[in-house]
């Protein structure tokens, strides 16, 4: 069960079949898998909302999850009996004989606090791993660039934008489109992380960087530029990207030429992405990813072939 402080239009998981009574609680039902001890389940959500909500209690076979307690609250009662003088009641003295009080006491399960420092600076560890990414951009670099010995580079591709690959100057599309598809993923799964961190406009803007770069490499519906650059003449250059001078040709796919590995893995990075920037409230991006994810699936399923 989860549930949000506010009503939710709908939400839709691929694990589990969803129901609701009244669009704030949500029942989560999979009878496919077991899960034994200490095992782990992965709940992968799309929320559709018009304002957003926030979790405020999520069980587990009535196991609260967040806290470590149960469904329901625990409550002490404590009866205290104090004998009294017979006498006329008073304001101070309400009873006469034999008087009861009754206290109830409700205890609220604080949850795990770790009772330790966190080895490393992991705040830190995201925001370098997300500098490396903005080290390898291709093309005109934005004015917040955070790398300083990189300048704009590649200007003469036919898709300005992108990323190198693998400390090359080629842009090979295929293991990019996996690579955004990958960062995505794990920052709409770990969204959290990334906010406390002070890193998710950062993030936004790594997976922007690439995604922009695959829509302008959908130059149509049947046809996906999907490598720019020459392999070998880049190999035998040791040098920066802002100083290169070679040739860098662009080859693509089309339904003549078909890929569909190169286009299905273009399709995962697009949409994923997709739900990523859903996620951040930019709907208008978040469905011209969509949209480009479709006709790509559809070209790689239509045109088979690698």
């Amino acid at each position: 069960l989860l549930t949000f402080d506010t009503s939710v239009s709908s939400i839709e998981c691929w694990q589990a079949t969803v129901s609701t009574a009244d669009s704030k609680t949500f029942k989560f039902a999979n009878y496919d898998e077991d899960i034994s001890s200490g095992g782990q389940i992965d709940l992968h959500l799309l929320v559709h909302f018009s304002t957003k909500p926030q979790l405020i209690a999520a069980y587990l076979d009535g196991h609260d999850v967040c806290g470590g307690g149960s469904a329901d609250s625990t409550t002490t009662t404590t009866t205290t009996t104090t004998p009294t003088t017979t006498g006329p009641p008073t304001t101070t003295t309400p009873c006469t004989g034999t008087c009861t009080t009754t206290t109830a006491t409700t205890t609220v399960d604080a949850g795990y606090k770790p009772d330790h420092p966190a080895k490393y600076d992991y705040g830190s560890v995201i925001e370098k791993s997300l500098i490396f990414f903005e080290a390898q951009r291709s093309g005109p670099l934005p004015s917040d660039n955070r790398v300083p010995w990189r300048a704009d580079s590649a200007l003469g591709d036919a898709v300005l934008g992108g990323y190198y690959d693998a400390g090359d100057l080629v842009k090979f599309n295929f293991p990019m489109a996996s690579t955004i598809s990958i960062i995505a993923w794990g920052g709409f799964n770990f969204q959290t992380g990334y906010e406390a961190a002070g890193q998710k406009e950062w993030l936004s803007k790594c997976i922007k960087w690439g995604t922009d770069y695959f829509i302008g490499c959908h130059t149509s519906e049947f046809e996906l530029i999907g490598q720019i650059g020459d392999g070998y003449a880049d190999h035998a250059y040791w040098g920066r990207p802002e100083d290169m001078t070679m040739e860098r040709p662009a080859f693509k796919i089309t339904s003549s030429a078909p890929g569909s590995d190169l286009a299905g893995e273009t399709a995962a990075a697009l949409a994923a992405a997709s739900i990523y920037f859903r996620n951040q409230l930019d709907y208008s991006y978040a469905d011209n990813c969509l949209n480009h994810a479709k006709q790509l699936l559809d070209f790689a399923d239509k045109y088979r072939g690698k």
